[in-house]
């Protein structure tokens, strides 16, 4: 179970808790601007600073992922030089083991050690890694896949929130204008055109 609680790893949860962040501050955002500064604007003057605004935020977002993109990179990249330089140390003290004791090393039962993969040359890994330690990169991987679920959970989470909380705002302007309003004057007021 604790291997699942990413918040009591060390590498895991401080890049959780930085990920966080930056979703609570991008669900900051509003894709619709409510106008509150008293103007008054035409529909088509709406219509354009509300396509102004969306592009805006739009860029904001892209920002945002490509921040926290880095984030999570950074936290596998750190998980994976940590398991790299575990198994090169327990290679290396296998092979220091051989040197020094040939005769016990002989009779003792070894784990057949698989050829190399191109993969794992491609991730930095060394030749001559056993069962176990493929065995352990094979979980490390499974653990990378099930924080992205994490992360991805979160972030469209926060998407979510940028949505509706700026159709929230526009309801609350929106009856926040109704109560401001005086019908009477409204009514009685001459709209011919000038």
């Amino acid at each position: 179970m604790e291997e699942k609680l990413f918040m009591l790893q060390d590498h895991f949860s401080t890049h959780l808790a930085k990920h966080r962040s930056f979703m609570i501050e991008m669900e900051k955002q509003r894709f619709i601007d409510p106008c509150v500064t008293g103007d008054t604007k035409s529909i088509e003057e709406f219509a354009d600073a509300q396509v102004d605004k969306t592009e805006l935020i739009q860029e904001e977002i892209l920002r945002f992922s490509d921040r926290c993109r880095e984030n999570i990179r950074e936290c596998i990249s750190k998980v994976l030089s940590e398991l790299r330089t575990r198994i090169v140390s327990e290679i290396a003290l296998d092979e220091e083991r051989k040197k020094n004791n040939p005769i016990q090393s002989s009779n003792t039962i070894t784990m057949k050690k698989k050829a190399t993969s191109n993969t794992f040359e491609k991730l930095g890994f060394p030749e001559g890694m056993t069962y176990g330690h493929r065995s352990g990169l094979r979980k490390e991987c499974s653990r990378f896949l099930r924080f992205a679920y994490l992360v991805d959970f979160l972030s469209l989470e926060a998407l979510a929130n940028i949505y509706t909380g700026s159709v929230r705002d526009m309801i609350e302007r929106l009856e926040q204008l109704d109560v401001d309003c005086n019908m009477d004057e409204v009514m009685n007021a001459d709209f011919a055109e000038q």
